[in-house]
């Protein structure tokens, strides 16, 4: 859902080791499962976090349109998120629950697990 990839988009770690196609597949098979893992919620649940999640991807969307580059576009997004951590209940739990359910996503991803487990990255460590 374009909703989910708006705010999952945000939430993902900017990874230096993935390049940017990698990333692009990346973030749609985050976004994918996000928006599976929502879906497999209880109505009433779902319809909650479907309202506060159009509302929060629109004011992403907006915020991040201005002028300054894709670099402050991304750092107007992520300031607006840690603004919406902050809030009350229902908009931060599901700020949390986009963050921890894309976190868990973008690091059971193969190009991700691949990218960790690699022997070039063990001997620089």
């Amino acid at each position: 859902m374009v909703v989910d990839r708006v705010i999952v988009a945000i939430l993902i770690p900017a990874w230096p080791l993935l390049d940017s196609e990698e990333k692009q597949v990346a973030l749609t098979e985050v976004t994918s499962s996000v928006t599976r893992a929502i879906a497999g919620a209880p109505f009433h649940l779902c319809l909650a976090i479907r309202s506060v999640s159009i509302f929060v991807s629109l004011c992403i969307f907006f915020l991040s349109a201005g002028a300054g580059g894709p670099l402050a576009s991304a750092r107007r997004a992520e300031g607006f998120c840690n603004i919406l951590n902050r809030l009350p209940a229902p908009i931060s739990s599901v700020m949390r629950l986009y963050r921890s359910t894309a976190l868990v996503a973008f690091y059971e991803q193969a190009l991700v697990v691949a990218k960790l487990l690699a022997p070039d990255r063990k001997r620089k460590a």
